[in-house]
């Protein structure tokens, strides 16, 4: 959840990060196209809790092309890319009693019982005041791929889910505040 007064700061802090889900279906071209939609549409979403950490992967290989009949052969000419490799998502989530990773997006089991793909929403507050646009990123047509739980009382007593998300479509979109 957002700190309510947020430093006026150009940098973007971490504790203005909230993360949502929604489901696939209900996330409409409308939400899409129209900022204030998308903002309704956020505040009627909870925050997934406990998150400590997200990373997101979004990889593709460039490769060289070389001058090989030229009085300096070898030379890269120019770098060209290549496919898009998987995008993904990985997120800490600290396990609560009341629920695990999966749990806190409404699925019960593990990955395999994911019969449909949802919506993840980041949120990224500025501070009030500032007069700048809170920024929504839409990770769309997710899918979990792992569901780790880790134990250990090496380094402190929390007991961490760092789960896995695959996603097609990324989306960004600067709203009007969000209260």
């Amino acid at each position: 959840m957002p700190v309510p007064k947020l430093p006026k700061t150009k940098a973007r802090l971490a504790t203005s990060v909230t993360i949502r889900l929604i489901p696939e279906d209900k996330l409409g071209q409308e939400a899409l196209t129209d900022p204030s939609a998308l903002a309704n549409m956020v505040l009627q979403t909870s925050p997934i809790g406990a998150v400590e950490r997200i990373e997101e992967r979004n990889e593709r290989t460039a490769y060289p092309r070389f001058e090989m009949n030229s009085s300096s052969p070898g030379t890269v000419v120019e770098v060209y890319p290549g496919l898009v490799s998987k995008r993904q998502l990985i997120l800490n989530r600290v396990v609560l009693y009341e629920s695990d990773a999966l749990e806190a997006f409404t699925i019960q089991g593990d990955v395999v019982q994911q019969s449909s793909a949802f919506a993840l929403i980041k949120v990224e507050s500025s501070p009030e005041g500032s007069g700048i646009a809170d920024r929504v990123t839409i990770y769309r047509k997710c899918w979990f791929e792992t569901n780790p739980k880790t134990y250990s009382l090496e380094s402190n007593l929390r007991i961490i889910q760092s789960v896995t998300i695959a996603y097609a479509e990324r989306e960004v979109v600067s709203v009007p505040k969000i209260v």
